[in-house]
């Protein structure tokens, strides 16, 4: 929540002009999908650990309250089903996401990987 609220008060510098509209859409877009992912992932782990027998702590501080599900239910079910799917999903979309950077970096040489030092604060 924290990194989301970051990103909606600090946008990131703009793409290079010439960069084609549907690399800009598919960056805007995966960028999306990687904070909704940040959203969905614990709130399905969350859930589907809820049906367990054993506390979800955080960090070993304090115990996270459980949500009213059981285990073997259809929730219980398709909550690890949709966590181990966006899991691998997740995985899929970072070497993706790597692999457009290292290409704008190496390939076109076109600076768009320096764009994340241009967007950290200063030290």
């Amino acid at each position: 929540v924290v990194r989301l609220v970051w990103r909606l008060t600090h946008p990131a510098p703009p793409l290079p002009a010439a960069m084609p509209a549907w690399e800009k859409v598919s960056a805007h877009g995966l960028h999306w999908i990687f904070y909704a992912l940040m959203i969905v992932m614990p709130m399905t782990g969350w859930i589907m650990s809820s049906a367990g027998k054993n506390p979800l702590g955080l960090f070993g501080l304090f115990d996270i309250p459980k949500f009213a599900v059981e285990k073997g239910s259809a929730l219980a079910e398709g909550t690890h089903n949709a966590h181990e799917l966006f899991g691998y999903a997740w995985a899929a979309l970072l070497v993706i996401h790597v692999g457009a950077a290292l290409r704008h970096h190496f390939i076109l040489k076109d600076n768009v990987l320096l764009r994340m030092w241009r967007a950290a604060p200063e030290t």
